[in-house]
């Protein structure tokens, strides 16, 4: 897989362009050395990128989401990725590292499950009703949300307390007025774009 990483030496900044195998093992194809770059907590690697960021990467495999979710499965499949997103230069960008259980025994996929959540809510017509729904799940593969509600939809995927999370979101109308409404929701593993949790 064609990763980047950067590394931080004092007041400059490596950036090696290379290949990650499934044994971890990188491979760099070519490598840019910016000198000097630390200006007030951010730094220059052909644009602006924050301090925190370039620690948080700091010798780490990184791709761009995009080159991510364009791979096909047989690329990413031997892979992981972070939840989080980190910006280089405009572009959000992905830690990526070869799946915890290649170089071990087979470990069993688990489904994931909804955190538990009030039994009832009160929403008023015209505003918007936002309910932040946790999902656990060992591999941390990535999911989809599903509800029984009509026109009700859900954010994207986001970090909160290390649980991934996502907000059910609903505006009832006038004709939704005075009801009471059951809810389901379903929480369903896709298959092939994984998510992990790089520390």
């Amino acid at each position: 897989m064609n990763v980047e990483v950067y590394e931080l030496n004092g007041s400059s900044i490596t950036r090696r362009m290379g290949i990650l195998n499934v044994k971890d093992e990188f491979t760099s194809v070519s490598v840019i050395n910016y000198w000097g770059t630390l200006i007030a907590g951010t730094v220059i690697v052909g644009g602006v990128v924050s301090r925190n960021v370039i620690n948080a990467i700091n010798g780490k495999a990184v791709m761009v989401l995009d080159s991510w979710t364009n791979n096909g499965n047989s690329i990413t499949k031997n892979f992981s990725r972070s939840i989080e997103t980190y910006l280089i230069n405009g572009a959000p960008y992905v830690i990526v590292s070869p799946r915890s259980n290649n170089a071990g025994p087979k470990v069993k996929n688990t489904r994931p499950v909804l955190n538990q959540i009030a039994p009832e809510w009160d929403a008023e017509v015209g505003a918007l009703f936002t309910l932040p729904l946790s999902v656990v799940d060992q591999e941390q593969d990535e999911f989809e949300m599903t509800s029984s509600l009509k026109g009700a939809s859900f954010s994207e995927v986001y970090d909160l307390n290390q649980l991934c999370t996502v907000d059910f979101q609903w505006m009832p109308t006038e004709a939704q007025a005075h009801k009471v409404y059951s809810v389901k929701f379903r929480a369903r593993e896709l298959e092939g774009k994984n998510y992990y949790r790089i520390r």
